[in-house]
């Protein structure tokens, strides 16, 4: 957050206190201290009731909305169809071809290091297209990882050889959990950045 939008989004807080505040039975009574005090306990009293109000399929929703304006501002328009699972992914299009897509939601291995626990996933989807996409992309997987900052992860050889082709990238379930909306949307942007260049370079054409 830059100091303007913070300086906006207390600005906004403030306003709301104080409009709270001017009912006689909240009133704030004593010096300036106090008053800030109160403040500082209203703000977190107001984080603990967003955060119990935010169901994991809003935190979602509101995800894809965030890094949608952060693409719209490279000028990349993603659309996200209605989800097939409501409440643990959500699928965001880019490509005319509708088979090749990028998803973004909760998974729990039930093997390795994050066994049984809740993590996120960000993944592009390539089912079907071994040869056409996913082969090729694989040879440029260095340069993806390189304007990422991170390694790409793989499906299992059995699940690849099932036809499910993916590359992702895996997010802590805190950042769930503390609702952390802007750092998840700036991840998923950078992951489609990253990608998406070398997917138009194998000829797949962005959605009008």
């Amino acid at each position: 957050m830059t100091e303007r939008e913070f300086l906006i989004q207390f600005s906004h807080f403030k306003q709301e206190f104080l409009d709270t505040s001017r009912r006689p039975a909240n009133k704030p009574k004593g010096n300036r201290k106090k008053v800030l005090e109160n403040f500082e306990r209203w703000l977190q009293l107001r984080a603990k009731m967003e955060k119990a109000e935010m169901t994991f399929s809003d935190f979602l929703n509101n995800v894809v909305l965030v890094a949608g304006k952060i693409l719209e501002n490279n000028d990349i328009a993603i659309s996200c169809p209605a989800p097939v699972f409501k409440e643990s992914k959500r699928c965001i299009s880019i490509f005319k071809n509708s088979t090749v897509f990028y998803r973004i939601g909760r998974v729990r291995p039930r093997r390795g290091f994050n066994k049984g626990q809740n993590i996120l996933v960000i993944e592009l989807v390539m089912d079907g297209h071994k040869k056409s996409v996913f082969l090729p992309l694989l040879e440029m997987k260095e340069e993806i990882e390189e304007r990422l900052g991170e390694k790409l992860l793989r499906e299992l050889p059995r699940t690849e050889s099932a036809g499910h082709y993916r590359v992702k990238t895996f997010l802590p379930y805190h950042l769930v959990e503390s609702n952390d909306v802007q750092l998840v949307a700036r991840d998923l942007a950078d992951f489609i950045l990253a990608t998406l260049p070398c997917l138009e370079k194998l000829g797949l054409s962005r959605n009008p």
